[in-house]
């Protein structure tokens, strides 16, 4: 397979493999990219008003190590389970804000809700990748989508505040309805890479970039930044468990401080892959809680992080280059292809 804006795909496609392996194929994974710099001439593209691709962009960026041209749509709302299974969204933003339809007070009801293949939601979130299946072959990669964890989703139909009381009053009722949107989530995800797998060359690529063999998604639970570490054991870990034995590989998505508090539980779960460590926006450099991430690696996992430029040495001279992927932009394709050999200089297997 050749990719139009990554000449260089086959040997990427084996270092990520390696990557995924747990192997150290000479330097850690990094993803940099900057403006290309000799880029094609191409016309402006007409304005479009359907989430169609565009290649344009992607023949103007350089995409230097494990960097990957892909696609997936306008607005990321779409793809959600909460918009597929009829949630009304407030907004257009790109992640969507969604006005609950489970408003019982004594019942929470998931069981009832079922994954309607003619249904107007599901209809627009699979013409999206059917669209880039059509349009992107041969030129970039098409994104899953961003699904949500079955934490956040349960919290879209309830709201959050609902949910969160839900947790304390009817903890078997939470339970039970994730275990249901467990199920249709994984049905869901199934659908999705039967679309686009042949288009990812076999495999899988996600909205961080990370492209996996087999059937990978960066799984999540967001709605564990507002609750304690017991709670989060009892009542969403088992179906981030169960997402992770569903796929080939995962990367959790691990986002905010408060949810640092998470990292003992989602080290003991024995399939999930990799931690996308990020302290939030306005937060302190990843870097700056060194121990934690250091733990995460010394406990076999890998770590995903975006880092400066400058943050990539320092970073390489704590960590283990095997366990680590980064990414990463610069201002100019020279300085990006500075950076990865000097990411060479700078890798140990540690």
């Amino acid at each position: 397979m050749t990719l139009a804006s990554k000449e260089d795909w086959e040997e990427t496609r084996e270092r990520l493999q390696a990557w995924w392996r747990g192997e150290f194929f000479g330097r850690c994974a990094m993803a940099v990219c900057a403006p290309k710099k000799n880029p094609p001439n191409a016309p402006r593209p007409a304005p479009k008003t359907t989430p169609q691709p565009n290649a344009d962009p992607w023949s103007k960026m350089y995409y230097g190590g494990e960097a990957l041209p892909w696609w997936m749509g306008t607005c990321s709302a779409v793809s959600c389970i909460p918009s597929v299974l009829g949630c009304p969204r407030v907004t257009d933003t790109p992640n969507g804000l969604w006005r609950p339809m489970l408003n019982d007070p004594a019942r929470i009801g998931a069981e009832d809700l079922r994954l309607d293949t003619n249904s107007p939601g599901y209809r627009a979130a699979m013409d999206v990748v059917e669209h880039g299946a059509r349009e992107v072959r041969g030129k970039a990669f098409v994104a899953i989508g961003t699904l949500l964890g079955v934490g956040d989703t349960l919290a879209a139909l309830r709201g959050t505040e609902r949910l969160l009381t839900d947790c304390v009053e009817r903890p078997e009722q939470v339970y039970a309805a994730e275990k249901h949107l467990n199920a249709i989530w994984m049905d869901y995800y199934e659908r999705r890479h039967d679309v686009i797998k042949d288009v990812n060359a076999g495999g899988s690529i996600n909205w961080l970039g990370v492209w996996s063999p087999g059937k990978y998604y960066s799984v999540q639970c967001d709605l564990s930044y507002n609750v304690g570490a017991g709670m989060f054991r009892e009542l969403f870990l088992p179906f981030v468990r169960e997402q992770t034995e569903f796929l080939d590989h995962s990367l959790y998505h691990l986002d905010g401080v408060n949810a640092f508090r998470h990292i003992d539980a989602l080290l003991e779960l024995p399939k999930l892959g990799a931690i996308q460590f990020f302290p939030g926006t306005n937060r302190p450099s990843a870097l700056h809680y060194m121990d934690l991430l250091q733990k995460i690696q010394a406990a076999g996992k890998r770590l995903y992080l975006h880092l400066t430029p400058d943050e990539v040495e320092p970073a390489l001279g704590n960590l283990s280059a095997r366990l680590l992927y980064i990414q990463t932009m610069t201002n100019t394709e020279d300085e990006a292809r500075t950076l990865l050999r000097n990411a060479g200089k700078w890798s140990v297997d540690r």
